[in-house]
């Protein structure tokens, strides 16, 4: 199995930012929290393991977001794990171009849960 070794969290809420680095961090995780404007420059220069996307922020929203990781050569197959609070997260993850999601909000155990899944099943 995959271990997971770095997060990038794409998170506007500084209370969910902060929570999911929290979490990740205790299960030795190295987290990197980025504005969408910052983003795909983050995952570039970061390298993680799985990308954690807010997809409702101000600016630079998580569909523009998952549209620059998805058209990068060196983030293109990067997993994308979309937090959303939106009506059928599952429909918003893929219209993200994302496999996995979490619906806000969420139990930490499941966020641990879904970044472990989301990592080995690239």
């Amino acid at each position: 199995m995959f271990t997971v070794k770095r997060v990038l969290a794409v998170e506007d809420e500084r209370d969910v930012a902060e929570l999911v680095e929290d979490v990740l961090e205790l299960e030795g995780i190295e987290v990197r929290l980025a504005s969408g404007e910052s983003a795909l420059a983050d995952a570039i220069a970061f390298h993680p393991d799985v990308v954690l996307l807010d997809l409702m922020m101000p600016g630079v929203d998580g569909f523009e977001v998952a549209r620059r990781l998805r058209g990068n050569a060196e983030t293109r197959i990067l997993p994308i794990v979309v937090m959303t609070a939106m009506h059928d997260p599952a429909t918003r993850a893929r219209e993200a171009g994302a496999k996995h999601f979490l619906a806000k909000p969420f139990d930490i155990n499941v966020l641990v849960r879904t970044v472990e899944h989301a990592a080995s099943v690239v």
